[in-house]
């Protein structure tokens, strides 16, 4: 299925806004990032369970809030009406835009998969190896392999 991906770059003060115009019409399952968010993690003590590692190497200072919309008759209207939401028409006596909107097209079989590329064999003691279904892993003297397809709702338990 193809979905249409809609970024708008925006900044911190209007990220909220940007995220109630995006919930108003209808997309409620947004991805943000925040540069801001990346800093406040690196000067905590705090241990996040995972980090995408390219999202430590932003080189923007913008928020990038994404929404996914799937392929409808109304899709052309919806995207025209989300970039006239924040580019031209703000809520509020805003007289600026609220951020700048592109569009892409995404595919589910990229989101199905690009989970994927986190797990590797990993070894649990001197003897077990627990290796996802879709690696290789060449077995070694003794080892005992454990063969599973984590999915993206349960996990290897690699995690603390």
């Amino acid at each position: 299925m193809k979905w249409t991906e809609v970024q708008i770059k925006t900044t911190t003060e209007a990220e909220e806004m940007v995220i109630n115009v995006m919930y108003d019409l209808g997309v409620t399952g947004l991805a943000i990032e925040d540069p801001k968010d990346i800093i406040a993690f690196q000067q905590s003590e705090e241990d996040w369970d995972f980090i995408d590692p390219s999202l430590i190497k932003q080189d923007y200072e913008e928020v990038i809030i994404k929404g996914y919309l799937p392929e409808s008759e109304d899709l052309i209207d919806r995207i025209e009406l989300i970039r006239y939401s924040i580019e031209k028409n703000p809520p509020g006596n805003l007289n600026k835009s609220l951020g700048q909107v592109t569009i892409a097209e995404v595919y589910e079989k990229d989101w199905a998969e690009a989970w994927k590329k986190y797990y590797k064999p990993i070894k649990i003691g001197e003897k077990i190896v627990i290796k996802p279904t879709w690696e290789d892993y060449e077995k070694r003297n003794g080892e005992i392999i454990i063969e599973m397809d984590p999915g993206m709702a349960f996990g290897t338990g690699t995690h603390e």
